[in-house]
């Protein structure tokens, strides 16, 4: 993407922004018309969980769709999230070595506040360690502790998985015509003077820098 149209995609997300935040004014988020109306939209997708729904319809038969598409993996909804998004998570690969345990997602999120997705694959890890310990004498017994690591966004994806991302990213364009894709590294870009959806403005520190990823989408990802 040349430079002109990146600062181009970066105006359009701002101006999407600041249909529901004042920015560079981030500490009167809670009194802003905008951000009123987000809580609405957060509060709407939740309810519909609550009232036994999976989701909105779109994305009911989307999610539909992805499932009968890829039926190898294991799908994640991860709608329930009080973000201004819908999220799901493919996961596709699995390993182990050594109590070392590999897991790789392919990463859908559709903002709920903005004609924006993005689609991205994902790694995470977890350690387990083995302490071996006496309790009163009795004999040895063993108790196994797990460490987390990730996820970390990967850049470099195989052709396989290029096929898989491009036919999901096709299926979205269908259930969501007037969306757009928008590459998860240039949503990992930063802007100042907006605090997010759900963040206690008592808990940011100056400076406030949040990506485009954590505002339009919500920091969670899989």
């Amino acid at each position: 993407m040349g430079s002109s149209n990146q600062a181009n995609l970066a105006f359009l997300l701002l101006e999407a922004i600041s249909k529901y935040y004042p920015i560079g004014l981030p500490f009167y988020r809670d009194r802003y018309i905008g951000y009123s109306k987000l809580e609405q939209i957060v509060e709407e997708k939740i309810n519909t969980l609550i009232d036994g729904h999976s989701g909105p319809k779109d994305w009911n038969l989307f999610k539909h769709a992805i499932h009968n598409d890829f039926p190898q993996f294991e799908l994640l909804d991860l709608s329930y999230y009080q973000e201004p998004s819908l999220k799901m998570a493919l996961k596709f690969y699995s390993s182990s070595n050594n109590r070392i345990y590999q897991d790789s997602y392919i990463n859908i999120s559709v903002s709920l506040m903005s004609s924006y997705f993005t689609v991205f694959i994902t790694e995470s890890f977890t350690s387990e360690a083995d302490y071996r310990y006496t309790v009163n004498e009795a004999p040895l017994v063993n108790n196994y502790g797990k460490k987390s690591f990730g996820p970390f966004h990967r850049e470099n994806i195989s052709e396989l998985e290029h096929t898989w991302t491009s036919k999901i990213i096709k299926d979205i364009t269908y259930y969501y015509p007037n969306y757009s894709f928008v590459d998860y590294r240039f949503l990992q870009k930063s802007i100042t003077g907006v605090i997010p959806f759900g963040t206690g403005l008592d808990t940011v520190l100056e400076p406030i820098k949040f990506s485009f990823y954590d505002i339009l989408f919500g920091d969670n990802i899989f």
